[in-house]
């Protein structure tokens, strides 16, 4: 079955919010920080200049700074979004081999959106206390609600890209492929 480039679009935006959305609403915050970092990835390398091949840290980190970080209330940057995506895909944890050189704070997220001063003063005293200066607490809810405002602005970027640019349109198929299918289509 063949669908247009909108259509694709449309159907893996539905099933990458639907991903994330049924293990957040479920407290399964681990697993949907796989799914929301493994697709900036993917997300990354569709807003990458038609010469990149590969998602990489550089292309995550653009998407994160033109997609993510504009949306929401965050205590990080994408050097330490880079850092987290890379513990959490590798080895499920918050370190990486970023944050043990000292090159990104270390994330600790946390399940709440109070953003008072007080309580944000006590989560860093947490983290002075066992990590020192190499960790900031972030909020998972302020993360999820970032990225679904994100996900959904670059499916519409995404649209206007491929319908300027047919190889854009070639590789947003070849990056999306299966995963844009809805299972009763």
């Amino acid at each position: 079955m063949d669908f247009n480039t909108n259509e694709l679009i449309d159907n893996w935006h539905a099933n990458a919010e639907n991903a994330a959305y049924m293990l957040h609403s479920n407290e399964l915050m681990g697993q949907c920080l796989v799914v929301m970092y493994a697709s900036i990835d993917a997300m990354g390398l569709l807003n990458a200049a038609n010469s990149v091949d590969q998602a990489s840290s550089e292309t995550f980190k653009t998407w994160v700074k033109d997609y993510l970080l504009p949306n929401g209330k965050f205590r990080c940057n994408e050097m330490d979004l880079w850092a987290a995506r890379c513990g959490i895909l590798h080895t499920f944890t918050s370190g990486s081999n970023l944050s043990a050189k000292g090159a990104a704070r270390q994330i600790q997220y946390y399940g709440s959106q109070d953003w008072s001063e007080q309580y944000l003063k006590k989560l860093d005293s947490i983290a002075s206390d066992t990590l020192g200066e190499a960790a900031v607490f972030q909020s998972s809810y302020s993360l999820y609600d970032a990225y679904i405002v994100g996900l959904g602005r670059f499916a519409n970027d995404l649209k206007a890209l491929c319908k300027q640019d047919v190889a854009k349109a070639e590789r947003m198929k070849r990056v999306l492929g299966v995963f844009a299918v809805k299972r009763n289509s």
